[in-house]
């Protein structure tokens, strides 16, 4: 089978997949969620685009046991509104996972997918190459230094960061860059893991704390935080916006 072949397959499972999972008791299925299959903050392997799909789905790193515990239509919901806003994605690979759904599900303007990893990228570009014209037009990869998420003064109206906090060395200065690539009324929605331990997810020293992240959101100058940690059971969900 040739890589288009195993890219039309990735992402019609991918895009299938239950968008409104709310109501799924994931305390039923622990057995079914092993820590293992947590990738996404991780560059993928350096193989063929094949071999990745088979590892993905093989692992179910993007498939049916990630909606479960990371409800991507609740953290979705939080971007709203979305029509005709610049979303940008950072750490989007490996898979894009955050990125096709906003750009498939959403009259979104722009969604910028910014990652360090340029496999990462050259898998969603060649994935969204198989989407409608007027799906994948809304997609615009980013490689990026990681140090510097590259936006543009005012470039965009939300930012959207998932399982990628713990990795930025200095987050205050990458926070002040994320709050000026923000236009004036823009915010930003973080998703990461409570610091405990969950069945996914890095080990708990690898993880920042919920209230650290507010310090370091508000030392960057960002304003009126709002905090979820109800929503998902592994992982709190903050917004806070760029009021000036």
């Amino acid at each position: 089978m040739n890589q288009a072949f195993y890219h039309f397959l990735f992402l019609a499972f991918f895009l299938a997949l239950p968008a409104c999972s709310d109501d799924y008791d994931t305390a039923t299925h622990h057995h079914s969620v092993q820590s293992h299959q947590y990738k996404e903050a991780q560059s993928p392997p350096h193989t063929s685009l094949q071999d990745q799909y088979k590892k993905s789905n093989k692992e179910n790193e993007v498939g049916n046991n990630r909606w479960i515990w990371q409800k991507p239509q609740v953290v979705i919901d939080k971007l709203q509104p979305l029509a005709g806003k610049v979303v940008a994605d950072i750490g989007a690979g490996p898979y894009g996972y955050f990125a096709f759904r906003i750009a498939h599900q959403s009259p979104v303007e722009k969604v910028l997918a910014i990652d360090i990893d340029a496999e990462a990228l050259q898998f969603i570009e060649e994935t969204k190459s198989l989407l409608d014209k007027n799906i994948s037009d809304r997609i615009e990869t980013r490689l990026v230094e990681s140090h510097d998420p590259m936006l543009k003064e005012g470039e965009a109206d939300i930012v959207l960061i998932v399982n990628t906090v713990p990795y930025f060395e200095d987050r205050v200065d990458y926070f002040s860059r994320l709050r000026k690539g923000l236009r004036k009324g823009g915010k930003i929605v973080i998703v990461d893991f409570k610091k405990r331990n969950t069945p996914v997810g890095p080990p708990p020293s690898e993880r920042v704390a919920l209230a650290k992240v507010e310090k370091e959101l508000k030392q960057s100058g960002f304003k009126r935080l709002e905090v979820d940690d109800r929503a998902l059971e592994y992982q709190y969900i903050i917004t806070a916006e760029r009021v000036e």
